[in-house]
């Protein structure tokens, strides 16, 4: 794996030194921790399905991380190796607040709805230290707060570690319903990242065999429909953390057998982890298709050019430049107009699935329910002016925090809208140009028939629409001007940061009104629609915005791909004008620096073989 790394970081700085361009520091990143081992298993699924339960007892560890009714917040618990037990609490940037070690006992006042409701400390994610020996091989356990229920902003914390995600623990139960909709929804996004993905029913022992055996092949029948996967190839695996702990209290083997603890660790054991590395060595080739399919195609032109040494031969590379040309502009005439229309399309279905997510925010909706409530229960004006000054205090960071998580959600659909059209194999697959935009490489690689799809950062998969790559090396990252800060959405004079002030001078105007309970409760719930009615529209405007923003940036690299697409072409023809005059000199030095790049690109080229020899030869387990 050493030796991989090594030589696409070669690969990396070769291409930003043939393009006359800066390395793509994101692109080493990336490698580097590959190349450390770290693979992260991300648990995920419905809350109180037992995901940090099912955590607990496939590490061997009571209590490592919350359960129970304890919900987790909109933080993430991230679990490695370490040699003593240990937490540490990492928070917003926007917080100012540097990391802070803390104990098991004081992990509820940070780790769960009860001790940190809306998150109102401000924890990023909680770094939990394990010397459980699953964890010794590199494994990273990513621990997401549940996506559906009460706690909306759980899902889109969630959604954002997902594109990260090696593998997928996906946790559904024995006791509540089936896999639904909403589910499949999260699922089939999943598969489009990666199809390492796992299943588990935790509390098995809550119902009886026959139920739980049912619920299996109904889970089972779900999924084969719905994801287009045979049933007998899906790994789901029945457990309960419960009978696991007692087992080992109770030293009693056929309760650990029962538990479905050691099939459990038996896949992880003999599958997952001895096809941990060649997982991430699939990935990181993937990853780097692109760059190394780019650097064959300048280094190949480069050579052509230079080869050309009769006036026959420069004429038919002449034509053959002019073939791309004329292939351009086809594609430009024939396929550009549809994949704009497709991606157009798919943003919208984005925007109608955002502003659903700003429901419980809107007029009337969840949140000013519950608040008119709580002035309706108040028995005095002073009791509704200090449920006003609470509110006052806690919702607008909890609206920052929803949009944030909100622009996080487009992001992420909008990464995997573009690429799925980019792999899309419909009236676009028949266009050369189309195939140069995939980047389908000649490099000896086959990457795809390991089923691995990789995802980078958000749109960078993107970056294989440039044929030859410069084009758009950063093609469409999205602004992050609205992101990692508190979103100022309550300035303005109708905001709620205005509310306290509003409404005290109400009160305060009159002071028969100020006796009168109904009329300020009246007064509390006027003014609060009026906020809300503002907030609404400021977050639908904020939605519109970001997705305007995608739209517009899709179009830019678009209209650049095909400006430097052309430009390269034009100056390939200027290069062929050029090479009828070389003088000998020029042509050497030009050719001494050609067989320097190619010698180090062969070097990396027969690492990949071997690198891909092995993974052909020891198939990763499906």
């Amino acid at each position: 794996m050493k030796e991989l790394i090594t030589s696409l970081m070669k690969a990396a700085q070769l291409e930003a030194e043939l393009t006359k361009t800066k390395i793509d520091e994101n692109l080493i990143a990336q490698l580097k921790m590959w190349g450390a081992g770290i693979f992260r298993l991300v648990v995920m699924g419905e809350i109180k399905k037992g995901k940090s339960s099912f955590i607990n007892a496939m590490l061997g560890v009571e209590n490592l991380v919350p359960v129970s009714s304890n919900v987790a917040t909109s933080t993430i618990f991230k679990i490695h190796y370490g040699k003593e037990r240990g937490y540490r609490v990492h928070f917003l940037a926007s917080s100012g607040k540097s990391p802070m070690d803390i104990n098991e006992h004081d992990l509820a006042n940070f780790g769960t709805e009860d001790g940190n409701p809306g998150n109102e400390k401000q924890v990023d994610f909680i770094e939990v230290i394990c010397p459980a020996p699953l964890l010794r091989s590199g494994i990273v356990i990513i621990d997401t707060p549940g996506l559906g229920g009460l706690f909306k902003a759980h899902k889109l914390v969630t959604y954002e570690y997902v594109p990260r995600a090696d593998a997928v623990f996906f946790v559904t139960d024995s006791v509540e319903s089936p896999i639904g909709a909403l589910e499949i929804e999260y699922l089939q996004d999943i598969l489009k990242i990666t199809p390492n993905l796992y299943f588990v029913q935790t509390k098995t022992g809550a119902v009886d065999e026959e139920a739980c055996a049912a619920r299996k092949k109904n889970n089972l029948a779900i999924l084969s429909r719905e994801l287009n996967l045979p049933a007998n190839k899906i790994p789901y695996f029945l457990l309960d953390a419960r009978l696991r702990f007692s087992a080992d209290t109770r030293k009693d083997i056929n309760r650990l057998n029962r538990s479905g603890y050691p099939q459990l660790m038996a896949f992880i054991n003999d599958v997952l982890q001895p096809n941990q590395q060649k997982l991430l060595i699939a990935r990181a080739l993937l990853m780097m298709q692109p760059t190394l399919a780019h650097i064959q195609e300048i280094l190949s032109e480069q050579k052509k050019l230079l080869q050309a040494d009769s006036a026959e031969k420069l004429q038919q590379y002449k034509q053959e430049v002019e073939t791309r040309q004329n292939e351009l502009h086809d594609w430009q005439k024939n396929t550009l107009p549809g994949l704009k229309k497709r991606i157009n399309k798919g943003l919208q279905e984005i925007r109608l699935s955002a502003s659903e997510k700003c429901n419980q925010l809107r007029p009337g909706g969840e949140i000013q329910q519950r608040f008119e409530k709580m002035v309706q229960e108040a028995t005095d004006t002073d009791g509704i002016m200090e449920k006003i000054e609470e509110w006052n205090a806690k919702l607008p960071e909890f609206i920052s925090q929803t949009i944030q998580g909100i622009l996080q959600f487009i992001q992420t659909k909008a990464s995997i809208l573009l690429s799925s059209n980019l792999d899309d194999n419909s009236d676009s697959s028949s266009s050369t140009e189309m195939d140069h935009i995939r980047n389908e490489a000649t490099v000896p690689m086959n990457i795809r028939q390991m089923r691995i799809v990789e995802m980078r950062s958000t749109f960078d998969k993107a970056r294989s629409f440039a044929f030859g790559g410069t084009a758009l090396t950063a093609l469409i990252m999205l602004p992050a001007n609205l992101l990692g800060v508190t979103v100022p959405v309550l300035a303005g004079p109708s905001s709620l940061g205005a509310l306290l002030t509003l409404f005290g001078g109400l009160l305060s105007y009159n002071a028969d009104k100020r006796r009168d309970l109904e009329s300020a409760r009246n007064q509390a719930t006027g003014q609060l629609s009026q906020c809300f009615s503002s907030i609404y529209a400021d977050l639908q405007q904020i939605i519109q915005r970001e997705l305007t923003n995608i739209q517009d940036e899709v179009t830019e690299r678009l209209g650049q791909y095909e400006r430097t697409r052309q430009s390269e072409l034009e100056g390939r023809m200027k290069e062929i004008k050029d090479r009828a005059t070389m003088g000998a000199t020029e042509k050497k030095e030009k050719e001494k620096k050609l067989q320097q790049a190619l010698f180090i690109f062969d070097g990396i080229k027969r690492e990949i073989s071997v690198q891909h020899k092995m993974l052909e030869t020891s198939p990763l387990a499906s």
